[in-house]
């Protein structure tokens, strides 16, 4: 009798410790519950963001918060200001996020160009560069800083044929 008890008592033991150790080398899915937007990649229960987007569930898209008109005054290289110019950004339809449409446009409301800028997303005030546009004989080129209240912009104007390169320079336009 005292042998089928230790016999006992060795298969529950044995069985209990192939359980624990079944039970312990399980690993759990850290993102089984997380969802992470604009194709973010969930890696041990935290989203890995694609360039554009931020947030613990890549759900702030930074291009957004620059969808608007910003006006103010510019110079260029030359002396001549430029009052009341605006500069508008629209979305692109990249799913890097990170394409904008600029359109500068006089005080009367005229555009001045429509150009192609891709935005270097950070926190607060992100950089913006035109991409290499010709456009009515000139090619047109730039950098800049954009926030969701102010743009500041260098835009420069090189004539496609040679000759001196005009460069405007707005700073602090205020959205409105």
């Amino acid at each position: 009798m005292k042998s089928f008890k230790q016999i006992a008592l060795g298969a529950i033991l044995a069985v209990s410790s192939v359980g624990a150790i079944t039970y312990t080398s399980c690993t759990k899915d850290k993102c089984k519950d997380v969802v992470c937007q604009h194709s973010g990649v969930c890696t041990d229960g935290n989203c890995t963001c694609p360039i554009g987007t931020t947030g613990t569930s890549c759900e702030t898209v930074y291009r957004d918060s620059y969808l608007n008109v910003y006006k103010g005054n510019g110079i260029d290289n030359d002396g001549l200001t430029y009052t009341n110019h605006t500069l508008s950004f629209t979305a692109g339809s990249d799913t890097s996020y990170t394409k904008m449409q600029m359109a500068w446009k006089s005080a009367s409301g005229t555009t001045v160009y429509s150009l192609p800028v891709i935005i270097t997303p950070a926190t607060g005030t992100s950089i913006i560069s035109i991409v290499s546009t010709t456009q009515d004989g000139y090619v047109l080129t730039g950098t800049g800083t954009i926030s969701a209240t102010s743009v500041t912009m260098a835009i420069t104007e090189t004539p496609s044929a040679g000759g001196a390169a005009t460069i405007y320079t707005f700073t602090n336009l205020l959205k409105q």
